[in-house]
């Protein structure tokens, strides 16, 4: 018996995705890089973020934001998709419920466009203490953004925040 149970732990541990080892963004977040991902620098914000292995014309990355709004989670989202739409002709793909770690959260798919770039977009909205909001946002190109979906979720599963 003890032999199957080794072989099946190790063969669980090969079938995991490479997983880097933890990379501190700023502000008490952190996460785990796929193999291929870089950290670094997000311009014009005080956190880093993630970028990939450029597909096309856009290379795929993730940024974090932290807001300062006291009203319940559901308004704020709606708030963010409604900015969205005016800034970005933002189009709703799909809204659920989603877990990082041990926090809650709302995970929102979006087609967008910016500066003649189609986008799929894929926030991940968490609530935090002192009337404040983390989303952070994964974007794609939208003629690959389907494939990044469960790269982006694997990335999130890894995300801790104090």
């Amino acid at each position: 018996m003890k032999k199957w149970t080794g072989f099946l732990v190790f063969a669980l541990l090969l079938s995991w995705p490479m997983i880097g080892s933890a990379e501190e963004l700023g502000g008490g977040y952190s996460v785990n890089p796929p193999d291929g991902w870089t950290v670094r620098d997000f311009p014009g914000s005080p956190y880093k973020g993630l970028f990939g292995t450029r597909v096309g014309n856009f290379t795929p990355n993730i940024n974090l934001q932290e807001e300062h709004y006291s009203g319940p989670m559901d308004t704020y989202i709606q708030l963010s998709f409604v900015h969205l739409e005016k800034l970005m002709k933002a189009k709703l793909i799909s809204q659920t419920p989603f877990f990082a770690g041990n926090h809650n959260g709302v995970k929102l798919i979006t087609h967008t466009e910016f500066n003649d770039f189609e986008l799929t977009q894929t926030f991940y909205f968490f609530e935090k203490p002192m009337g404040k909001k983390l989303v952070v946002t994964a974007t794609t190109g939208r003629d690959s953004g389907w494939q990044y979906d469960p790269v982006f979720d694997e990335i999130m599963h890894t995300f801790q925040m104090e």
